[in-house]
């Protein structure tokens, strides 16, 4: 098989590979976006892309990064969706004391809810 230079694919592309999977055999599927056998069965095994498609976020990322604070900043996300829903404004500091006191009743000594965390 021929090399192909290397380039990541935005998520997009990748909704499109996932969606090919349906329609054609693997092999036309590489053949036909240019990608790499391992490449292409990484993305089917990856469920997060289809998720972030889905919810229309990241559509020109090329990576997804996980933090140490996953399992925080996933509850802080849904306290802040809970708040904006009732209309509720929510400032900076109180968000950082928010995702603070998360931290702490999930016994995550070493987290900082820094400018930078925002």
């Amino acid at each position: 098989m021929a090399m192909h230079k290397k380039n990541a694919l935005d998520i997009d592309t990748k909704m499109e590979i996932i969606k090919a999977k349906n329609n054609l055999r693997a092999k036309q599927i590489i053949e036909k976006f240019k990608k790499g056998n391992f490449q292409f069965y990484e993305i089917f095994k990856k469920n997060e892309i289809t998720e972030l498609w889905l919810n229309g976020n990241g559509s020109t990322k090329r990576k997804m990064r996980k933090t140490d604070n996953e399992e925080i900043n996933e509850i802080v996300w849904e306290w802040c969706l809970d708040a904006r829903s009732r209309n509720l404004p929510i400032p900076d500091p109180i968000l950082q004391a928010q995702a603070k006191d998360i931290a702490d009743k999930l016994g995550k000594t070493d987290f900082h809810s820094s400018n930078g965390w925002l």
